[in-house]
C-alpha cells in the first residue's frame, strides 16, 4: 500500500452501528497528575509544572511569569552604583540575577546563596559563559536560609543584599525548594509563625548581613504578604530609605538601607 496516497476516507471503513451512532458522546475528564508525578500532563494543569527540577525552572520561568524578566531589569535598575561593591545573591537559583547585576557592574564580587548545588552548578555555567571570573567576582555557597534560625546570611558583612523572587521562598519553604536535608528532616515545627512575623525574621536577618549603609534590594510578588506590610516590616527592623521602585500586577521591585 502507498501511504502517501491513502486517503483518510480509505483507511476507516467501518461504518458506526445504529447503537452507536445514537450513543451519547463519551465525556472525557481531565488527567489530574498526582503532585510527585514526572508525567508530562503536570505541564498542563493549572498550578502546574515541575518547578523543583533546577533545569524545568530555568527554561520554563519567563514563559510562566511574563513579568519576571522586566522585573530583573527593575531591580538592577534601582540598585545603587555597586562597582567594587560586596553583594550577596539570597536564594540565586540559576544565577539570573547575578549575571545581570555583573553585567551592569562587572568590578562587583557577588556570593550566590542557595540550598541547591544542582541551581547553582546552573548558575556557575551561565556566569562563566558571560564572561564572568568564576572565583574572583563570583562565589557560591550552598545554604539553607532558616528565618529564625539563622542569624546572618554570610559571615562577613556585605554592601548590597539582592534577591529576585527570594523572599517569598523564604517565607513560604515551598516544598520544591527545600533541600534534601530540610525534606527528610524527621521533625517539622507544629504550625508556622504568622507570615507578618515571618518576613520581619526574614528582613532582620537580612539587615544584620548588611554592613552600615548597606542596601537591600529585591524584587518579589505579593502572593505571602502585601508590599505595604512589607515596606513597614522594613522599617520596624531599622532599614530607612524604605521605599518601592516599581511595580505592576502583583509584581514589584523595592528596597531600604541600613542607616550609617
Amino acid at each position: 500500500m502507498d501511504i502517501g496516497t491513502t486517503s483518510i476516507a480509505s483507511v476507516h471503513t467501518t461504518q458506526p452501528s445504529a447503537d452507536t451512532a445514537n450513543a451519547p458522546p463519551v465525556a472525557i475528564a481531565p488527567t489530574i497528575a498526582p503532585a510527585d508525578s514526572v508525567s508530562w500532563v503536570k505541564n498542563v494543569q493549572r498550578r502546574s509544572g515541575f518547578w523543583g527540577n533546577a533545569y524545568w525552572y530555568d527554561l520554563q520561568l519567563e514563559r510562566r511569569m511574563p513579568l519576571a524578566k522586566p522585573m530583573l531589569n527593575e531591580m538592577i535598575a534601582a540598585l545603587p552604583p555597586c562597582d567594587g561593591k560586596r553583594a550577596i545573591d539570597l536564594c540565586a537559583g540559576s544565577g539570573r540575577a547575578s549575571a545581570a547585576l555583573l553585567a551592569a557592574y562587572p568590578t562587583a564580587v557577588v556570593t550566590l546563596v542557595d540550598s541547591s548545588s544542582e541551581r547553582l552548578g546552573i548558575a556557575q555555567k551561565r556566569l562563566m559563559d558571560s564572561g564572568v571570573a568564576v572565583g574572583t567576582n563570583a562565589h557560591f555557597v550552598t545554604k539553607s536560609i532558616a528565618p529564625g534560625v539563622s542569624e546572618t546570611i554570610s559571615g562577613t558583612p556585605v554592601d548590597i543584599v539582592v534577591g529576585c523572587l527570594a523572599l517569598h521562598v523564604l517565607a513560604e519553604n515551598p516544598a520544591h525548594y527545600q533541600s534534601n536535608m530540610q525534606k527528610g528532616a524527621a521533625v517539622q515545627p507544629a504550625e508556622k509563625p504568622p507570615v507578618e512575623t515571618t518576613y520581619e525574621l526574614i528582613f532582620r536577618l537580612i539587615y544584620n548581613s548588611l554592613a552600615p549603609g548597606g542596601h537591600l534590594i529585591f524584587a518579589d510578588h505579593v502572593g505571602q504578604l502585601g508590599l505595604f506590610a512589607q515596606l513597614q516590616s522594613m522599617a520596624k527592623v531599622g532599614f530607612v530609605d524604605v521605599d518601592c521602585a516599581w511595580r505592576q500586577d502583583d509584581s514589584f521591585v523595592a528596597g531600604g538601607r541600613r542607616p550609617t
